[in-house]
């Protein structure tokens, strides 16, 4: 019995090296046994599990899609997202003029001395010395955006590095982001949110993920 036993054990053991000994050889069969052979001759041997991950990463990064719903309205600002869809935010300037200026420069002096050099040459100027623009010269304000950039483009012309800027007050607005990978069941169901909460408005709309981040302003 004891000799019955032990054989039996052995029986187990054989069979058990020959299977994985099958599994191993089917895998080289399928990555080319000379290919396999000439590579464990050069050193170069890798893991059958390094392997697998070789064709997981081989199929390429995941592709995402991103959806914007919004500006939001103050009484959906409040509504709690569902399916996953995150709150983001941006802010604009509402009601805003047109600042057509050069610098800021380094001192208050330079911003001076720059301010007499435009009146010598019959310019309209003068220097800033508090707020935002501290130390740069304005050479005017304007309400319409396309009269403040054809000014810019004049002085640029006489060889002033000029520039605009929007002023007036920041106004945050809020959007419903839908972040995911097109064709899941989670990934339908933000849509799916997002197309109800829109109802055809007009306030959906298809996003680049990689600028989502960067972005000021979103529409």
């Amino acid at each position: 019995m004891r000799w019955f036993l032990l054989l039996l054990l052995i029986l187990n053991a054989v069979f058990f090296i020959w299977q994985r000994s099958e599994t191993g050889f089917g895998r080289l069969d399928a990555i080319g046994a000379p290919e396999a052979l000439e590579n464990l001759a050069k050193g170069n041997v890798a893991l059958l599990s390094e392997l697998d991950n070789a064709d997981e990463a081989a199929s390429g990064p995941v592709k995402l899609e991103c959806w914007l719903f919004g500006p939001l309205s103050d009484s959906e600002s409040e509504l709690a997202a569902q399916y996953g869809v995150k709150k983001v935010q941006d802010s604009v300037i509402e009601d805003a003029d047109y600042w057509v200026f050069l610098g800021p420069f380094d001192s208050q002096q330079e911003a001076l001395d720059m301010h007499r050099a435009l009146q010598a040459q019959g310019e309209d100027s003068y220097a800033v010395s508090s707020g935002t623009l501290e130390g740069a010269v304005s050479l005017g304000v304007f309400s319409n955006k396309d009269r403040a950039e054809a000014h810019m483009e004049v002085m640029k012309r006489k060889g002033y590095d000029a520039q605009v800027r929007a002023v007036g007050d920041a106004v945050e607005r809020r959007w419903l982001l839908a972040e995911g990978e097109p064709g899941t069941t989670s990934f339908s169901q933000k849509i799916n949110y997002l197309k109800k909460m829109s109802e055809g408005d007009g306030r959906l709309s298809k996003k680049n993920c990689n600028l989502i981040a960067s972005y000021k302003e979103f529409d």
